[in-house]
């Protein structure tokens, strides 16, 4: 394809910084923190958008690699684990979209809001899906659902109508979806219209909550995309995840040496710059 942006001495920073302000926007001067969250966060971006639209093919494709998967040093790179085998945004964000059991937006179906329910274990499964349209405080704008079941390691396509009725509000709403049964939910996301830099979003504020399960989310608006990361080594159980508004998200921590929970600091960062 044309990339008519490319001029003489653009290099690989530039073409960092060029995506970024596309997607997440610009990383602030002089900041390394922002650099590396909003640089893992186009590439999950990126690479979520790679994996699912494969995915979704309608069987044109039966799987998809990517380069590259890990470090064999210390290094800035396209990996998504790093040298000491811990997990990339962009990871936790290739485990979401290649999950056995999902249910994924087929997002090039730009007339009408399908869905893809895909389950690749070896037993038949049943269960309703949820679909809602929600402005950035959780409430709901357009809100359907449909019960359906999928055979063994097959997927079957939902068609819930026109897109228009869904996508009316495009920077100040986003899509909600839960795939559920009667022993909880499978499958649950959500996801903007637009790029997270075109969206209204609205000032968050995040609660990380220490819990005998390990640390609670909650957030007063809609949050497309949080960082954790903690004062020790260690692994997260879900990173680079959608925060609802009214809807908790327990994740686990596990440090590479034991320790006390309460010697565990964690830090979430966000999306703080509301676009004007």
């Amino acid at each position: 394809s044309r990339m008519d942006w490319l001029e003489p001495g653009f290099d690989g920073w530039d073409m960092m910084h060029h995506f970024m302000s596309k997607t997440t926007g610009a990383p602030a001067p002089e900041d390394l923190g922002d650099w590396i969250f909003k640089s893992q966060w186009t590439q999950a971006e990126g690479l979520r958008q790679a994996l699912e639209r494969h995915r979704t093919s309608d069987g044109r494709y039966a799987g998809s690699l990517y380069w590259s998967l890990n470090d064999v040093w210390p290094a800035v790179s396209w990996s998504t684990v790093d040298h000491a085998g811990r997990w990339k945004l962009a990871h936790y964000a290739a485990q979401r979209a290649n999950a056995p059991r999902a249910a994924l937006w087929v997002r090039q179906r730009e007339d009408s809001l399908c869905f893809e329910l895909f389950n690749d274990l070896p037993q038949r499964t049943s269960g309703t899906l949820q679909v809602s349209a929600k402005d950035f405080e959780g409430r709901i704008v357009h809100e359907t659902s449909v019960s359906l079941d999928v055979p063994a390691r097959r997927s079957r396509l939902v068609n819930f109508g026109e897109m228009d009725v869904w996508r009316g509000q495009p920077y100040d709403t986003y899509l909600s979806w839960q795939w559920v049964d009667s022993s909880g939910v499978w499958s649950s996301s959500s996801a903007l219209w637009c790029a997270p830099v075109e969206a209204r979003l609205h000032e968050p504020f995040v609660q990380c909550t220490p819990t005998h399960e390990g640390f609670e989310l909650s957030a007063n608006t809609y949050v497309p995309l949080v960082q954790l990361t903690a004062n020790v080594p260690g692994h997260w159980s879900n990173n680079g995840m959608a925060l609802e508004p009214g809807q908790g998200c327990v994740v686990q921590f596990t440090p590479e040496t034991p320790m006390a929970p309460a010697d565990i600091n964690v830090v979430v960062r966000c999306q703080t710059t509301v676009p004007q």
